[in-house]
């Protein structure tokens, strides 16, 4: 599950849960990123750790062109995509 062609950038949310990739096979993917360990878990004492997950909320087609950079705002957790 993923992009088909290169990842041109990322971009993370403000709050470290949404991870979003663009690339040059003309669509936008939007993680979630599931950190048991830092977001909605214990740390189990242990100062962090723990496995990664990310999960696939939303993929974005229909881009003319390679999709070369994007970002999300500071509020309200949107972001925008451009050349």
């Amino acid at each position: 599950e993923g992009h088909e062609s290169e990842v041109k950038n990322v971009a993370w949310n403000r709050t470290g849960s949404l991870l979003a990739s663009c690339g040059r096979d003309r669509t936008v993917w939007v993680w979630e990123c599931l950190m048991p360990s830092v977001i909605g878990g214990s740390t189990k004492g242990d100062g962090g750790g723990g496995d990664v997950e990310f999960e696939c909320v939303a993929v974005l087609q229909g881009h003319e062109g390679d999709v070369k950079d994007l970002a999300f705002t500071r509020s309200h957790g949107y972001w925008g995509e451009g050349d």
